[in-house]
């Protein structure tokens, strides 16, 4: 006989894609009208929202409406906002693994945020800067790609039933990986790769390889030039009033050349690669990470001829010769720099690695040194 649990209906759950945790970096504690103890209503102490009730002193955000007519500015549950019901559901497997996916950012969560309460705890100290290990910047670095490739946007590329379905400028790629991999549905795809991700282990030698091997390849790709093919700086505003602000989109926005071919078919225009110089990721309302890519100048290291010769030649065939003509960056003159380290040393404006040191192998006893870049709210024009 069947279990009541088996036969019970599903309850629907709601999903961050921006995890709790950092909501309330963006938080404030709720002041306005509140409900008595005992139920009942006192005046207008209750005030209804689309999430529920409003509590004195329980975490919201301000949140900008643009449906409403005028826009106007509510604050709305940390717990009830950034995420959609079932969004990680994965009902191809068994009903008690359908929320595996869910359980296993919960623990990725739990353990980045400790990293990122070091970060915030030393700037709001004062400090100039803060000392993480390379196991935690890994760590970091996995969690910015997840905060992108898990939100809406990509559950929107995905959520098909057929590869038929599926319309981003990969489909004859995907269509053959699911072919080869026996996968039926798009959206298939994407919790595996999100798996993936999370189970990755980047202190191995060979990691790269395996990543390849073991999800979709073009996405694989994606998070190795995102890991290793730029570097990561934390910002602050000058102004002590500027804050940073927080959007459904915030962890896919990128800065760079977009490259469009038109349908020969339709006349549409549709994006036919991109190029990112910077990517941003909102850690709280005064600190943002921005990563900058490889493409892009750094005085210590082309210093060296090789490096720069390298750089230039990477830079020539992903910008030059892919667009036919040398874009640059609109933030080439953003402040900030590479992050310094416990193995190397700059002299002279060269970077020289310290005795013992071979520059190739990963030791978990480096660190990095991560300064606070203040910006300004204006760019510079000249």
């Amino acid at each position: 006989m069947a279990s009541s649990a088996s036969t019970a209906p599903h309850k629907p759950e709601y999903q961050h894609f921006v995890p709790q945790f950092m909501l309330r970096n963006f938080a404030h504690k709720y002041t306005g009208p509140q409900r008595t103890k005992n139920g009942n209503n006192k005046g207008k102490n209750k005030e209804k929202k689309k999430n529920g009730t409003l509590y004195r002193g329980e975490l919201v955000v301000n949140n900008v409406n643009l449906r409403a007519d005028p826009i106007v500015i509510e604050e709305t549950k940390v717990s009830r906002i950034l995420g959609q019901y079932d969004m990680y559901q994965d009902t191809a497997q068994p009903t008690g693994q359908q929320r595996q996916i869910e359980a296993m950012f919960s623990r990725l969560e739990s353990h980045v945020s400790i990293i990122f309460r070091k970060i915030v705890k030393a700037f709001e100290g004062g400090e100039p800067n803060v000392w993480v290990t390379r196991e935690e910047r890994n760590s970091i670095r996995k969690f910015l790609f997840i905060l992108k490739y898990r939100g809406s946007t990509f559950r929107r590329r995905f959520h098909h039933q057929s590869s038929d379905e599926y319309d981003a400028n990969d489909k004859s790629q995907l269509q053959k990986y699911m072919d080869d991999n026996g996968f039926t549905r798009p959206i298939d795809v994407w919790f595996h790769g999100l798996k993936t991700i999370v189970n990755l282990k980047m202190d191995r030698e060979n990691w790269k390889q395996e990543l390849v091997e073991s999800m979709y390849r073009e996405d694989a790709m994606w998070f190795i030039m995102h890991s290793e093919g730029m570097y990561m700086a934390f910002c602050t505003p000058s102004e002590p009033g500027t804050e940073f602000i927080l959007t459904d989109n915030s962890y896919n926005v990128f800065e760079g050349p977009n490259h469009f071919v038109q349908d020969p078919a339709t006349g549409e225009l549709k994006e036919a690669g991109w190029t990112s110089f910077h990517e941003f990721a909102p850690l709280s309302s005064k600190i943002m990470i921005v990563l900058r890519s490889f493409l892009l100048p750094v005085p210590e290291e082309d210093s060296n001829p090789n490096i720069r010769a390298e750089r230039e030649a990477f830079r020539k065939g992903a910008i030059d010769d892919w667009y036919g003509e040398s874009l640059q960056s609109n933030l080439a003159d953003l402040p900030i720099r590479k992050p310094r380290n416990n193995y190397s040393e700059v002299v002279n404006g060269h970077v020289r690695l310290l005795p013992g040191e071979d520059g190739v192998q990963h030791k978990k006893q480096h660190k990095f040194c991560f300064s606070f870049f203040q910006i300004e709210t204006e760019c510079n024009k000249g």
